[in-house]
Protein backbone atom coordinates (compact mmCIF):
# COMPACT_ATOMS: atom_id res chain seq x y z
CA UNK A 1 0.00 0.00 0.00
CA UNK A 2 2.75 2.51 0.49
CA UNK A 3 4.74 1.31 -1.79
CA UNK A 4 1.69 2.70 -4.67
CA UNK A 5 1.09 5.24 -2.84
CA UNK A 6 5.07 6.35 -3.22
CA UNK A 7 4.65 5.53 -6.43
CA UNK A 8 1.12 7.88 -7.32
CA UNK A 9 3.40 10.61 -5.73
CA UNK A 10 4.45 13.61 -8.56
CA UNK A 11 7.65 14.72 -7.87
CA UNK A 12 6.04 18.44 -7.96
CA UNK A 13 7.21 21.49 -6.07
CA UNK A 14 5.71 21.56 -2.81
CA UNK A 15 6.25 23.37 0.76
CA UNK A 16 9.09 21.86 3.06
CA UNK A 17 8.09 21.21 6.60
CA UNK A 18 10.47 19.55 9.13
CA UNK A 19 12.60 18.78 6.20
CA UNK A 20 10.13 16.96 4.47
CA UNK A 21 8.64 17.74 0.90
CA UNK A 22 4.82 17.82 1.15
CA UNK A 23 3.11 17.35 -2.68
CA UNK A 24 -0.05 19.58 -2.89
CA UNK A 25 -1.04 17.56 -6.38
CA UNK A 26 -4.71 16.37 -7.08
CA UNK A 27 -3.98 13.09 -6.06
CA UNK A 28 -5.82 11.67 -3.02
CA UNK A 29 -2.69 9.99 -1.38
CA UNK A 30 -0.36 12.91 -1.99
CA UNK A 31 -0.95 14.27 1.96
CA UNK A 32 0.77 11.15 2.25
CA UNK A 33 4.92 11.94 2.29
CA UNK A 34 7.21 9.59 1.82
CA UNK A 35 9.31 7.04 3.89
CA UNK A 36 12.92 8.35 4.39
CA UNK A 37 15.15 5.94 2.47
CA UNK A 38 16.98 2.92 4.36
CA UNK A 39 14.21 2.98 6.94
CA UNK A 40 14.04 -0.86 8.14
CA UNK A 41 10.92 -0.78 9.88
CA UNK A 42 10.61 1.80 12.06
CA UNK A 43 7.06 2.34 12.74
CA UNK A 44 6.70 6.53 11.65
CA UNK A 45 3.42 8.44 12.46
CA UNK A 46 1.86 11.45 10.56
CA UNK A 47 -0.62 13.82 10.83
CA UNK A 48 -3.02 13.83 7.62
CA UNK A 49 -2.05 17.74 7.40
CA UNK A 50 1.50 16.47 6.55
CA UNK A 51 3.19 18.06 9.68
CA UNK A 52 5.81 16.32 11.38
CA UNK A 53 6.29 16.55 15.03
CA UNK A 54 7.17 14.75 18.54
CA UNK A 55 5.06 11.81 17.24
CA UNK A 56 6.79 11.24 14.38
CA UNK A 57 9.66 9.89 16.00
CA UNK A 58 10.22 6.24 16.46
CA UNK A 59 8.43 4.94 19.65
CA UNK A 60 11.88 3.98 21.49
CA UNK A 61 13.46 7.24 21.24
CA UNK A 62 9.87 9.20 22.48
CA UNK A 63 10.63 7.14 25.27
CA UNK A 64 14.03 7.39 25.61
CA UNK A 65 13.33 11.38 25.55
CA UNK A 66 10.59 11.03 28.06
CA UNK A 67 12.78 9.18 30.91
CA UNK A 68 15.63 12.03 30.01
CA UNK A 69 13.34 14.77 31.06
CA UNK A 70 11.91 12.74 34.14
CA UNK A 71 15.35 12.30 35.65
CA UNK A 72 16.33 15.85 34.76
CA UNK A 73 13.34 17.07 36.70
CA UNK A 74 13.81 14.72 39.98
CA UNK A 75 17.57 15.78 40.15
CA UNK A 76 16.46 19.62 40.39
CA UNK A 77 13.10 18.63 42.57
CA UNK A 78 16.08 16.90 45.14
CA UNK A 79 18.45 19.56 44.73
CA UNK A 80 15.88 22.28 45.77
CA UNK A 81 14.78 20.39 48.26
CA UNK A 82 18.45 19.49 49.78
CA UNK A 83 18.94 23.73 49.01
CA UNK A 84 16.06 24.25 51.52
CA UNK A 85 17.01 22.29 54.19
CA UNK A 86 20.65 22.90 54.82
CA UNK A 87 21.49 25.67 57.15
CA UNK A 88 22.26 29.18 54.99
CA UNK A 89 25.89 29.87 54.07
CA UNK A 90 26.36 32.89 55.93
CA UNK A 91 25.72 32.37 59.23
CA UNK A 92 29.57 30.57 58.65
CA UNK A 93 30.61 34.06 58.69
CA UNK A 94 28.77 35.59 61.81
CA UNK A 95 30.64 36.28 64.95
CA UNK A 96 29.28 36.99 68.44
CA UNK A 97 30.88 40.60 69.29
CA UNK A 98 30.57 42.29 66.09
CA UNK A 99 27.82 44.99 66.02
CA UNK A 100 26.31 44.39 62.39
CA UNK A 101 26.71 40.12 63.08
CA UNK A 102 24.92 40.86 66.30
CA UNK A 103 21.86 42.27 64.92
CA UNK A 104 21.67 39.43 62.48
CA UNK A 105 22.22 37.23 64.88
CA UNK A 106 19.04 39.15 67.01
CA UNK A 107 16.88 38.86 63.51
CA UNK A 108 17.47 35.23 63.30
CA UNK A 109 16.31 34.47 66.51
CA UNK A 110 12.92 36.23 66.23
CA UNK A 111 12.35 34.81 62.92
CA UNK A 112 12.76 31.16 64.67
CA UNK A 113 9.09 32.05 66.40
CA UNK A 114 7.59 34.54 63.69
CA UNK A 115 8.53 33.09 60.15
CA UNK A 116 5.97 34.71 58.54
CA UNK A 117 6.91 38.47 59.39
CA UNK A 118 7.52 40.71 55.93
CA UNK A 119 9.02 43.39 58.27
CA UNK A 120 11.88 40.73 59.86
CA UNK A 121 12.84 39.67 56.31
CA UNK A 122 13.04 42.40 54.96
CA UNK A 123 15.41 44.23 57.87
CA UNK A 124 17.12 41.02 57.94
CA UNK A 125 17.77 41.21 53.72
CA UNK A 126 18.93 44.82 54.39
CA UNK A 127 21.28 43.32 56.96
CA UNK A 128 22.92 40.94 54.81
CA UNK A 129 23.11 43.56 51.72
CA UNK A 130 25.53 45.38 54.06
CA UNK A 131 27.60 42.29 55.34
CA UNK A 132 27.47 41.73 51.07
CA UNK A 133 25.57 38.70 50.46
CA UNK A 134 24.01 39.76 47.32
CA UNK A 135 21.96 36.51 47.15
CA UNK A 136 20.83 35.83 49.96
CA UNK A 137 19.92 39.20 50.58
CA UNK A 138 17.80 39.12 47.48
CA UNK A 139 16.36 35.67 48.92
CA UNK A 140 15.23 37.65 52.02
CA UNK A 141 13.40 40.27 50.00
CA UNK A 142 11.62 37.45 47.93
CA UNK A 143 10.19 36.12 51.01
CA UNK A 144 9.21 39.34 52.39
CA UNK A 145 6.84 40.19 49.60
CA UNK A 146 5.61 37.15 49.46
CA UNK A 147 4.83 37.46 53.20
CA UNK A 148 3.34 40.82 52.19
CA UNK A 149 2.87 42.00 48.67
CA UNK A 150 1.74 45.17 49.64
CA UNK A 151 5.25 45.87 51.74
CA UNK A 152 6.80 48.53 49.25
CA UNK A 153 10.03 48.71 50.85
CA UNK A 154 10.78 45.69 50.41
CA UNK A 155 9.81 45.70 46.97
CA UNK A 156 12.21 48.61 46.66
CA UNK A 157 15.26 46.57 48.40
CA UNK A 158 14.43 44.02 45.70
CA UNK A 159 14.40 46.07 42.94
CA UNK A 160 18.08 47.77 44.14
CA UNK A 161 19.33 44.16 44.84
CA UNK A 162 18.32 43.52 40.88
CA UNK A 163 19.51 46.78 39.54
CA UNK A 164 23.03 45.83 41.63
CA UNK A 165 23.31 42.55 39.83
CA UNK A 166 22.37 44.08 36.45
CA UNK A 167 18.95 42.53 36.19
CA UNK A 168 17.71 45.58 34.82
CA UNK A 169 13.94 44.26 33.56
CA UNK A 170 13.28 42.83 37.51
CA UNK A 171 14.42 46.15 38.57
CA UNK A 172 12.17 47.74 36.79
CA UNK A 173 9.62 45.50 37.73
CA UNK A 174 10.35 46.01 41.46
CA UNK A 175 9.91 49.64 41.00
CA UNK A 176 6.99 49.59 39.51
CA UNK A 177 4.95 47.73 42.36
CA UNK A 178 6.58 50.07 44.34
CA UNK A 179 4.72 53.06 43.02
CA UNK A 180 1.71 51.07 43.09
CA UNK A 181 1.54 50.27 46.59
CA UNK A 182 3.31 54.00 47.78
CA UNK A 183 2.35 56.55 44.77
CA UNK A 184 4.73 59.70 46.24
CA UNK A 185 8.22 57.04 46.75
CA UNK A 186 10.29 59.45 45.71
CA UNK A 187 13.79 57.06 45.28
CA UNK A 188 11.51 54.99 43.35
CA UNK A 189 10.36 57.31 40.97
CA UNK A 190 14.33 58.02 40.65
CA UNK A 191 15.55 55.09 39.83
CA UNK A 192 13.13 54.13 37.42
CA UNK A 193 14.30 57.47 35.60
CA UNK A 194 17.86 55.99 35.60
CA UNK A 195 16.61 52.95 34.34
CA UNK A 196 14.80 55.09 31.47
CA UNK A 197 17.65 57.54 30.37
CA UNK A 198 19.52 54.20 30.50
CA UNK A 199 17.16 53.24 27.94
CA UNK A 200 17.31 56.30 25.57
CA UNK A 201 13.45 56.86 26.88
CA UNK A 202 14.38 60.53 27.77
CA UNK A 203 11.34 62.03 28.23
CA UNK A 204 9.73 59.48 30.45
CA UNK A 205 13.00 59.56 32.25
CA UNK A 206 12.61 63.45 32.69
CA UNK A 207 9.39 63.01 34.14
CA UNK A 208 10.08 60.46 36.48
CA UNK A 209 13.02 62.96 37.72
CA UNK A 210 10.63 65.73 37.99
CA UNK A 211 8.03 63.76 40.00
CA UNK A 212 10.65 62.60 42.38
CA UNK A 213 12.17 65.98 43.02
CA UNK A 214 8.30 67.43 43.54
CA UNK A 215 7.84 64.70 46.29
CA UNK A 216 11.11 65.16 48.26
CA UNK A 217 13.27 68.43 47.20
CA UNK A 218 16.00 66.76 49.40
CA UNK A 219 16.68 64.04 47.02
CA UNK A 220 19.00 66.42 45.35
CA UNK A 221 21.43 65.95 47.92
CA UNK A 222 24.42 63.56 47.58
CA UNK A 223 24.18 62.67 50.95
CA UNK A 224 20.62 61.61 51.08
CA UNK A 225 21.05 60.06 47.27
CA UNK A 226 24.42 59.70 46.13
CA UNK A 227 23.72 58.55 42.38
CA UNK A 228 22.55 62.62 41.87
CA UNK A 229 26.21 62.94 41.23
CA UNK A 230 26.07 61.07 37.93
CA UNK A 231 22.79 62.77 36.92
CA UNK A 232 23.61 64.77 34.06
CA UNK A 233 19.75 65.69 32.68
CA UNK A 234 19.12 68.15 35.62
CA UNK A 235 18.91 71.55 33.50
CA UNK A 236 16.76 69.75 31.66
CA UNK A 237 14.63 68.02 34.59
CA UNK A 238 14.60 71.44 36.34
CA UNK A 239 13.23 73.29 32.98
CA UNK A 240 10.41 70.77 32.25
CA UNK A 241 9.41 71.73 36.03
CA UNK A 242 9.23 75.44 35.59
CA UNK A 243 7.42 74.73 32.34
CA UNK A 244 4.90 72.22 34.00
CA UNK A 245 4.41 73.78 37.65
CA UNK A 246 5.73 77.50 37.18
CA UNK A 247 7.66 77.32 40.14
CA UNK A 248 11.32 76.20 40.69
CA UNK A 249 12.29 73.55 43.15
CA UNK A 250 15.61 75.29 44.12
CA UNK A 251 14.27 78.54 45.98
CA UNK A 252 12.72 77.47 49.02
CA UNK A 253 9.42 79.14 50.12
CA UNK A 254 10.82 82.18 52.63
CA UNK A 255 8.90 81.84 56.78
CA UNK A 256 8.47 84.48 58.63
CA UNK A 257 8.98 84.61 62.74
CA UNK A 258 6.11 84.12 64.77
CA UNK A 259 5.59 86.28 67.60
CA UNK A 260 4.54 84.61 71.00
CA UNK A 261 0.91 84.33 71.98
CA UNK A 262 0.58 86.72 74.88
CA UNK A 263 -0.17 85.46 78.40
CA UNK A 264 -3.89 85.10 79.02
CA UNK A 265 -4.61 85.07 82.98
CA UNK A 266 -6.97 82.39 84.50
CA UNK A 267 -10.82 83.53 84.70
CA UNK A 268 -11.61 84.50 88.23
CA UNK A 269 -15.11 83.41 89.24
CA UNK A 270 -17.98 85.99 89.68
CA UNK A 271 -18.98 86.41 93.27
CA UNK A 272 -22.53 87.03 93.68
CA UNK A 273 -23.36 90.71 95.05
CA UNK A 274 -24.89 91.22 98.30
CA UNK A 275 -26.33 94.79 97.14
CA UNK A 276 -30.49 94.62 97.04
CA UNK A 277 -31.53 95.86 93.78
CA UNK A 278 -32.69 99.24 93.65
CA UNK A 279 -36.38 99.89 92.39
CA UNK A 280 -36.66 101.58 89.05
CA UNK A 281 -38.45 105.16 89.63
CA UNK A 282 -41.82 106.25 87.42
CA UNK A 283 -40.96 108.04 84.84
CA UNK A 284 -41.88 111.82 85.57
CA UNK A 285 -44.64 113.70 83.48
CA UNK A 286 -43.20 116.67 81.45
CA UNK A 287 -45.56 119.42 80.25
CA UNK A 288 -47.51 118.73 77.06
CA UNK A 289 -47.12 115.11 77.33
CA UNK A 290 -50.24 112.80 77.40
CA UNK A 291 -51.06 110.47 80.17
CA UNK A 292 -49.99 107.66 80.36
CA UNK A 293 -49.80 104.55 83.10
CA UNK A 294 -47.72 103.73 85.01
CA UNK A 295 -46.32 100.50 83.92
CA UNK A 296 -45.20 98.90 87.50
CA UNK A 297 -41.70 97.53 87.44
CA UNK A 298 -41.66 94.02 87.21
CA UNK A 299 -40.02 92.44 90.47
CA UNK A 300 -36.68 90.06 90.72
CA UNK A 301 -37.53 86.45 90.97
CA UNK A 302 -36.79 85.72 94.85
CA UNK A 303 -33.92 84.64 95.69
CA UNK A 304 -34.23 81.03 96.68
CA UNK A 305 -33.85 80.94 100.77
CA UNK A 306 -31.18 78.96 101.88
CA UNK A 307 -31.47 75.56 103.22
CA UNK A 308 -31.59 75.67 107.20
CA UNK A 309 -28.42 74.41 108.64
CA UNK A 310 -28.52 70.83 110.66
CA UNK A 311 -30.21 70.43 113.92
CA UNK A 312 -27.38 70.09 116.86
CA UNK A 313 -27.38 67.05 118.24
CA UNK A 314 -26.27 67.48 121.83
CA UNK A 315 -23.19 66.41 123.07
CA UNK A 316 -23.63 62.68 125.24
CA UNK A 317 -23.47 63.64 129.11
CA UNK A 318 -20.11 63.09 130.79
CA UNK A 319 -19.74 60.91 133.35
CA UNK A 320 -18.97 63.12 136.99
CA UNK A 321 -15.09 63.06 137.42
CA UNK A 322 -13.58 60.99 140.26
CA UNK A 323 -12.15 63.04 143.33
CA UNK A 324 -8.84 62.84 143.03
CA UNK A 325 -7.42 59.87 145.66
CA UNK A 326 -5.75 61.17 149.01
CA UNK A 327 -2.01 61.41 149.39
CA UNK A 328 -1.22 59.49 152.56
CA UNK A 329 0.36 61.88 154.73
CA UNK A 330 4.46 62.10 155.75
CA UNK A 331 5.38 59.98 158.32
CA UNK A 332 6.76 62.92 161.47
CA UNK A 333 9.92 62.12 162.60
CA UNK A 334 10.06 60.94 166.03
CA UNK A 335 10.28 63.09 168.93
CA UNK A 336 14.06 62.80 170.27
CA UNK A 337 14.09 62.26 174.61
CA UNK A 338 14.54 65.31 176.45
CA UNK A 339 18.47 65.25 177.84
CA UNK A 340 19.03 63.32 181.58
CA UNK A 341 19.63 65.61 183.90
Amino acid sequence: MIGSQQRNIKPSAGKRRFGIRVDRGKSSDSHIPPLPPNSQGDCHYFSPSGRGGALSRPASKRFALGCRVLNIVICLLALALTVGLQAAVYEKYLFKGNPLDDQILKILDELKSRPESSELHNNLGAKLMEKQFPKDSMREFKKAVRCDGKNYQAWFNLGLAHESMGNTFRALRAFKKTLKYKKGHDLAHYHVGMIYERWGFTHAAIRHYAAAIRFNPKIIDVAYNPAIVDNDMLPRVFSYIYKRYRTSTLQPYQMLPVPPAPAVEPAKAAVPSKETPKKPQPPQKGVGQKKEAVMQPQTPPAAPEPAPPPPVQPAPPQPPEAPPPAQPAPPQPPEAPPPAK
